[in-house]
């Protein structure tokens, strides 16, 4: 579950492992959940963005294979159906958009080991940093947006500067 960027609901995938949907409820636990995706793409993550304009989604590839996942997007009063944002031949996961909603970091194993990388939001096209050098997971943006907190290869904390002015 990811809380909604103004704290008063939760954003969370259920269902089975072959077909997860994305729901929202109020925290308060009053009113029914409201379904927001039912898709034959099958989501194990969903957060909206700080503006709530975007839903970024990771998909799963199913029970017992971690090999397939890919970071989609998704803006509900303008896109019929979640769309690729980070869909390349390798498995990228962990997705999270800088408090500013500017920049996206996640974790891929192009390389042979998960690295962080980070990338203009939404136009991901417009570059591609490596931030790590010694493995990494689990990417976390500071609330100034000035650094990438995530784990190495050997489970060490790591915290990476960020200038995001160019």
């Amino acid at each position: 579950p990811e809380w909604t960027p103004d704290g008063q609901s939760v954003t969370y995938v259920s269902g089975s492992p072959t077909g997860l949907n994305v729901n929202t409820r109020r925290a308060d636990g009053t009113g029914e959940p409201i379904e927001l995706l039912d898709t034959e793409l099958s989501f194990a993550h969903a957060f909206w963005t700080p503006d709530e304009e975007w839903l970024v989604l990771r998909t799963t590839t199913g029970a017992g294979n971690v090999f397939g996942r890919d970071i989609y997007a998704w803006r509900p009063d303008v896109d019929d159906e979640p769309q690729p944002l980070i869909a390349e031949e390798y498995d990228e996961m962990l997705p999270t958009v800088s408090p500013d909603g500017r920049w996206i970091a996640y974790a891929s194993n192009e390389t042979g080991t998960f690295e962080i990388y980070v990338r203009p939001f939404p136009n991901v096209e417009a570059g591609r940093w490596q931030v790590s050098t010694r493995g990494g997971n689990s990417p976390r943006w500071t609330d100034d947006g000035g650094e990438i907190f995530f784990a190495d290869e050997n489970s060490n904390m790591v915290v990476a500067r960020v200038d995001g002015s160019g």
